[in-house]
């Protein structure tokens, strides 16, 4: 089915005529009686009955505006979305837990809020996996640990971020003592170990706690110890001065793909004040 001739025929429905059609559709009157007739033909039932020159619509005419109004509407709404839509980009950003829930909120408003025509997407996941994401093209940037090297890959330093060693190792009852962290799949995980590593043997063992606030209640409540980002620690960050043993560097990096810069992604380059 054509829809230029469903529309031709539902316009002589709606307005009463042939003439009328055709002047609402911008053609001759000519044009209408054949998309007519067309579509009478591919339908193989008339929808309407002619005496003397006029057209009235059939039983089986009612039921076929019914339906295909409604698609003409349908398709009608379809172009004007697209047709609205068509200045608009989407930026979909991939973030590390850090980045996600304590740097990049603000940011992401702020940019919104000067580049009303980019609609932003943000993923969490793991740094191994952003940037596998990244290289796949499935992600435009990330926010990740860093630096990242690959011949793919451009990266500039985000922010600056440090592990903090939360607990009391003295206070807890246990040998050896839990070491949170979290799992394999996260970077921090080896920074943790090489940490561990360096430790008398057999003092500390390494224990999965993929929560930042329980593995905090734990150290506090002296059932082991764990390294947390600084941001997420917030103001009892200063708290834990008196007591750390240990920070380490963490920094966040921004990256995007070497080969591809398109105008969103440039838009929020210069939002960051990153060179590219």
């Amino acid at each position: 089915m054509k829809l230029r001739s469903a529309e031709a025929f539902c316009r002589v429905v709606e307005l009463g005529g042939i003439v009328p059609a055709a002047e609402a559709m911008f053609c001759v009157p000519s044009n209408i009686t054949k998309m007519i007739k067309e579509l009478e033909s591919e339908l193989r039932k008339p929808l309407f009955d002619r005496y003397k020159g006029r057209l009235s619509v059939t039983p089986f005419g009612k039921q076929y505006y019914q339906d295909v109004s409604q698609l003409l509407e349908l398709s009608d709404k379809i172009h004007k979305k697209h047709q609205k839509g068509a200045d608009v980009s989407t930026l979909t950003i991939g973030a590390i837990d850090v980045a996600i829930d304590f740097w990049l909120p603000r940011r992401v408003v702020g940019f919104m809020q000067e580049n009303s025509h980019i609609r932003v997407n943000l993923i969490n996941a793991y740094s191994r996996v952003l940037e596998e994401k990244l290289i796949n093209r499935q992600l435009d940037m990330i926010f990740s640990d860093g630096p990242i090297l690959s011949p793919e890959v451009t990266s500039a330093l985000a922010f600056e971020e440090r592990l903090v060693l939360v607990g009391h190792p003295e206070r807890v009852n246990a040998s050896p003592i839990p070491l949170y962290s979290f799992g394999k799949e996260c970077l921090y995980s080896d920074m943790v170990e090489r940490w561990h590593a360096e430790q008398p043997a057999g003092k500390y063992q390494m224990t999965q706690m993929e929560s930042y606030q329980t593995m905090l209640l734990l150290a506090e409540n002296n059932f082991g110890i764990g390294f947390i980002p600084e941001r997420v620690l917030g103001e009892r960050a200063a708290e834990t001065e008196q007591y750390q043993q240990a920070c380490i560097s963490c920094n966040v990096y921004l990256a995007w793909h070497r080969f591809i810069k398109h105008q969103s992604m440039a838009s929020m380059l210069d939002y960051l004040q990153v060179e590219y």
